[in-house]
């Protein structure tokens, strides 16, 4: 019987572990960090107050869980991805343009199940800033990855 995991080395894989263990803590905590300040900007009461999260306009469990675990996890994949594939040029821009598309879809089903409440805010104006996002998410990958091959020694 064949055993699967979340990225084991020892066993097969559902995730093929290919972005080195140091790199993928640095994406999941800029991950964390980028939804955590984009939200504090945009959705707390001063200056703007946009939108709500979960069930309150304060910081609770969820809001926690969200910033924690859900972001982390999301820049994971798309960080793993983005490296197993190699992306370049052309690809590259289809990639992030995809992964803006299942953002927004996310935010759309989000905002049904009522996780996200809009004071002041819409769907374009979370387009514009996934745009910004991930693109500050590809610089920061590949200063990351230009970085660790620098640190990695090459194998004659």
């Amino acid at each position: 019987m064949t055993s699967y995991s979340l990225g084991s080395a020892d066993s097969k894989s559902l995730i093929p572990k290919k972005l080195p263990s140091t790199l993928t803590i640095l994406m999941m905590l800029f991950y964390a960090f980028l939804g955590r300040i984009a939200d504090f900007i945009l959705a707390f009461d001063y200056p703007f107050n946009l939108y709500d999260t979960m069930d309150t306009s304060s910081y609770d469990l969820f809001d926690f869980i969200t910033y924690s675990i859900i972001y982390p996890l999301y820049g994971y994949f798309f960080a793993n991805f983005y490296y197993r594939w190699n992306l370049k040029g052309f690809y590259r821009m289809i990639y992030i343009i995809i992964w803006i598309s299942m953002s927004l879809l996310f935010e759309s089903v989000a905002i049904c199940f009522q996780v996200f409440h809009f004071n002041n805010w819409n769907l374009f104006y979370s387009f514009i800033v996934y745009v910004i996002v991930f693109i500050i998410i590809v610089f920061y990958l590949e200063l990351l990855l230009k970085w660790d091959n620098q640190e990695t020694p090459i194998d004659s």
